[in-house]
């Protein structure tokens, strides 16, 4: 709810559920205000998410930058709530936004700033239609997460190690699971 506020240009949303959570007593950034429309209820709000930059993948896009999402996720929403929006797509086609899947959703190109194509971008994650998620990729970011000399290993091996985005689909795609 928080992301819609920040997508409609609003300070804060009102979020059921949160009155008497542990949530209220841990986040000093969540209010408990008089409900405007029924002075007798209370009402929690939490500030807007707006962030200053996003960075999405699509399905597709075309070379203006219009973008095929999963209609499934808050990808739209992180979208509209960004200023800055910065898109990579599994393909980029002139034709690419055509059509529509019931399972897809166009996002204009007047929300994004800067795109480029990145097949397999959602590496190590399912890109919808595309690839599975890579689970034994993740489970070696998992692994290595828990102790900071083997976090660095992985970092060097996987971020900082190739030269490139297909340097890194060299490194990882004989032990993904992807095609």
């Amino acid at each position: 709810m928080a992301l819609q506020a920040g997508a409609s240009g609003v300070p804060f949303a009102a979020v059921p559920g949160l009155i008497g959570s542990d949530l209220m007593a841990v986040r000093d950034d969540f209010r408990i205000i008089d409900d405007p429309f029924a002075p007798e209820r209370r009402v929690a709000i939490a500030p807007a998410i707006a962030p200053a930059f996003a960075l999405v993948h699509a399905l597709r896009a075309d070379p203006d930058g219009n973008l095929i999402i999963p209609a499934s996720g808050d990808d739209a929403l992180l979208i509209q709530a960004s200023r800055t929006v910065i898109a990579t797509a599994e393909e980029v086609a002139p034709d690419a936004t055509r059509t529509l899947t019931a399972d897809e959703r166009l996002v204009p190109g007047v929300y994004v700033d800067a795109l480029a194509p990145a097949p397999q971008g959602a590496h190590p994650l399912a890109c919808q239609s595309h690839y599975p998620t890579d689970a034994a990729h993740i489970r070696r970011y998992l692994d290595a997460a828990h102790d900071p000399q083997s976090f660095h290993a992985y970092l060097d091996a996987y971020v900082y190690g190739p030269a490139d985005h297909a340097a890194y689909l060299e490194r990882v795609l004989p032990e993904a699971a992807v095609v």
